[in-house]
C-alpha cells in the first residue's frame, strides 16, 4: 500500500522555498534523494503522507511553486 508522495522540483531553491512553507504549516515532510525509480537526475525532493497530497498540492499551487512532480511513492 503507498503511504507516502514526493514532489520533485526543478530547482534547489523552490525545494528550500517548499520545505519552510510545509513545515510553516505543521505537516510533516522529510527531505530525501530523489529516488532512481522516478528520476536518473540528482537532486532532492520532499517526501510526506499521502493523506496530506490534496493539502500539498493546493499550497504549492497558491504559493505559485513549481514543481516538476507530485506522485505517490512506494519504498
Amino acid at each position: 500500500m503507498v503511504e507516502k508522495c514526493i514532489i520533485t522540483f526543478f530547482s534547489m531553491h523552490d525545494v528550500f522555498k517548499t520545505e519552510k512553507i510545509l513545515k510553516e504549516r505543521n505537516i510533516d515532510i522529510k527531505t530525501i534523494p530523489v529516488p532512481r525509480t522516478i528520476s536518473a537526475d540528482c537532486g532532492i525532493c520532499i517526501e510526506f503522507d499521502i493523506k496530506n497530497r490534496d493539502r500539498v498540492h493546493d499550497i504549492l499551487v497558491s504559493n505559485k511553486i513549481e514543481f516538476e512532480r507530485l506522485c505517490p511513492y512506494e519504498k
